[in-house]
């Protein structure tokens, strides 16, 4: 666990004393491999949300975070019936029309990602429609369809979406036993590379500018890839997650990112399912070093595909949502700040405010030495994202 220096500033308020407590962490050597979080164990929450809408095998999750919280988009697409459940927040008796396009035809609609930059909405299609589907966000109007002219997509293709270190974006289409690699913009099939193991879900890291891809059936873990689809090597491995981690199949993988001043700090997780019969596993790893963290169960789900995050802030959920399909029927979601209460991880912050009344207060204005500082309001340390703490001075 990293050490930190603290920088405490007292000033005077009608009703408060409040000190600003301003976190200076040490700086990032991406790649260093060094862990941000320690590990927890196993630990089981209830879900705050179930939904059941109009698909039928659903798989696959994301959101598109709109600029009023209150028009956020969550897509859940349906292989069973070549469509996308389209979902406003708060999602629950809030299901809009689907997403039904003639470039599905009949095909499995599997893979979905947001490009939340352009507010674009890319949809993988498998045999015999091989293609990917592009719809305008938040109108949902079709854009553009591609593929690799004579590509087999299979039944199950999905997609990540990496922004290159140059600014152009990648799209990354899976094939069961390979990726194709197009321009996001133009939908221009670019390359293609077969990864060492069996995949379906992927997940593209902007910070690292790296991919990460499970193995799907074999159980040996997670491996992880350049953008051209060459191994990518941190202390002479591409592969985490082994050992037994993955008891089932390795299936939806989501990168749960600590911000920096806005930014993307290079600290975060990496979640993947699982995918076990009678109770769902989530593998929480750190996205730094690349250390198993333990394991999250969410109580009544079961054999998820997908998973999806959102990190920006929503009523009820300060820190966002972690949503996980269950059982190919339902789409359950809990919030970011139950899991990390949960099992004790946190994203460093920058800053937060703590409080004491002034009754704490000498008669010089100054504080009392020996009082105790608490968190206050608790709700806006942990939305920043910390656990709360006592001080004293």
């Amino acid at each position: 666990m990293a050490n930190h220096c603290y920088t405490l500033r007292v000033y005077d308020s009608t009703a408060l004393v409040c000190a600003i407590i301003l976190s200076l962490a040490p700086a990032i050597n991406a790649g260093d491999g060094n862990a941000s979080f320690q590990p927890f164990g196993t630990v089981e929450i209830t879900p705050a949300f179930q939904i059941d809408g109009q698909g039928l095998n659903i798989d696959s999750i994301d959101f598109w975070d709109a600029p009023d919280s209150s028009n956020t988009l969550m897509f859940v697409t349906a292989k069973g019936n070549s469509r996308v459940e389209v979902w406003q927040f708060p999602f629950v008796d809030n299901e809009l029309s689907p997403i039904v396009h003639r470039t599905f035809g009949t095909s499995r609609v599997n893979g979905v990602v947001v490009d939340q930059e352009s507010n674009l909405l890319y949809i993988s299609v498998g045999k015999p429609a091989s293609t990917v589907s592009v719809f305008s966000i938040p109108d949902l109007k079709f854009v553009m369809n591609f593929n690799k002219d004579g590509a087999n997509f299979q039944g199950e293709p999905n997609l990540t979406l990496l922004k290159l270190s140059n600014g152009d974006k990648r799209i990354y289409v899976s094939a069961d036993d390979i990726v194709f690699i197009h321009d996001a913009v133009t939908g221009a099939f670019l390359n293609e590379f077969t990864p060492t193991k069996g995949l379906e879900t992927m997940a593209a890291d902007d910070f690292y500018q790296r991919l990460y891809i499970p193995d799907e059936n074999g159980h040996t873990g997670v491996y992880v890839y350049n953008p051209d689809g060459t191994p990518h090597e941190q202390n002479g491995s591409n592969v985490f997650g082994g050992d037994n981690i993955f008891q089932s199949d390795a299936e939806g993988i989501i990168v749960c990112r600590c911000p920096d001043h806005g930014q993307d700090s290079g600290r975060g997780l990496i979640v993947i399912s699982d995918q076990r019969k009678q109770q769902n596993e989530y593998e929480f790893f750190d996205r730094q070093s690349w250390q198993h963290l333990g394991t999250l169960k969410i109580t009544g789900v079961s054999n998820t595909d997908g998973v999806g995050s959102i990190q920006a802030a929503l009523p009820g959920f300060p820190l966002g949502l972690f949503a996980a399909i269950n059982d190919d029927g339902t789409t359950v979601g809990l919030g970011w700040d139950v899991v990390f209460a949960a099992t004790g991880l946190a994203c460093p912050t920058d800053t937060a405010e703590v409080c004491v009344n002034d009754g704490d207060m000498n008669g010089a204005g100054r504080l009392t030495p020996g009082a105790a500082l608490g968190v206050f309001p608790e709700q806006q340390f942990a939305a920043g994202g910390l656990r709360p703490h006592r001080i004293r001075l």
